[in-house]
């Protein structure tokens, strides 16, 4: 998704941060709460098991809370019908 996309009517895409096999990563604003997130867009790759890998990732970031690990907190699916995971933004993200 291009910079500047607003997803579901509330992430606004600000920066992309990175990129890896398994998605990319954008600073977010949620425009309903007036905070800025992390939004990791999932690549599916068309993995052959029946549950795709970044659900799993996705199962995994939703409920784990610790210190050393970036919290999820939701999984959405855009209007254009890719996966998006709303994560905590770390200071320098």
């Amino acid at each position: 998704p291009p910079v500047g996309q607003l997803l579901n009517q509330r992430y606004r895409l600000l920066a992309q941060l990175g990129e890896g096999s398994g998605g990319a990563v954008f600073r977010a604003r949620d425009e309903q709460l007036g905070i800025d997130v992390a939004i990791k867009v999932l690549f599916d790759r068309g993995a052959s098991s029946e549950e795709p890998l970044w659900m799993k990732e996705a199962e995994i970031a939703l409920t784990l809370r610790h210190p050393g690990v970036v919290s999820g907190y939701a999984l959405q699916s855009a209007e254009t019908g890719f996966p998006y995971l709303v994560m905590e933004l770390l200071p320098n993200g």
